[in-house]
């Protein structure tokens, strides 16, 4: 039997396509094993993949590291927006 190695440890598995990306309420993005359950209030994005791959998702879609509340905060103290 093949031996797995730890995906945490560098990227890779039997199958290639071990993780997913997570997102939070707060637009937080996260790379998470496939084969566990996300936490409570994270919701995956896009299929698994490499952990590459999956980086590579977040790296195109979280350009606002600021948390969702405060670019809401924010967005409401500048002037005309409501």
């Amino acid at each position: 039997m093949p031996e797995m190695s730890d995906p945490r440890s560098d990227g890779h598995s039997i199958n290639g396509d071990c993780f997913t990306v997570l997102v939070n309420a707060e637009g937080q993005h996260s790379v998470w094993p496939a084969a566990k359950t996300p936490p409570e209030g994270w919701t995956e994005v896009g299929p698994p993949a490499s952990k590459a791959a999956c980086i590579a998702l977040i790296e195109a879609r979280w350009t606002d590291m600021r948390p969702q509340g405060l670019r809401d905060t924010m967005r409401k103290g500048m002037p005309g927006a409501d």
